[in-house]
């Protein structure tokens, strides 16, 4: 009898008839998963954006701003990337927005408490 070890992408092995030697299989399957993984990652290497024809001015400026901040320009450019992916776009924003509940308000009802509350306030 075999079963599939979780979390290793479905490697299939003998199933042992102790737990002693579950543990075992488990990690030796889970060992070969995570080297099978490094492997086809280029051993491990983050994934790599390449970006062409860039202008020369525009090359310039950032490694220039790279410089004032005192990174390389890989770092640089990688604290851009991960700053705007972590921003939510406004589509994703309204996206989640148009999930929730909202109230019973018209619009019309909605824009006159927004002049009322601003009349209060001045």
């Amino acid at each position: 009898m075999s079963w599939i070890v979780p979390g290793c992408g479905g490697v299939v092995v003998p199933r042992p008839a102790h737990d002693q030697g579950r543990r075992q299989l488990y990690s030796l399957a889970q060992d070969r998963v995570i080297a099978e993984q490094m492997v086809e990652r280029q051993n491990g290497a983050m994934p790599s954006v390449q970006i062409k024809d860039v202008p020369d001015e525009t090359h310039a400026v950032l490694r220039r701003r790279a410089a004032l901040a005192h990174q390389s320009l890989q770092e640089y450019l990688l604290a851009k990337l991960v700053q705007e992916a972590s921003t939510p776009s406004l589509e994703e924003v309204l996206e989640r927005a148009g999930g929730r509940a909202g109230g019973s308000l018209s619009f019309r009802d909605a824009v006159t408490a927004v002049h009322e509350d601003r009349d209060h306030r001045s």
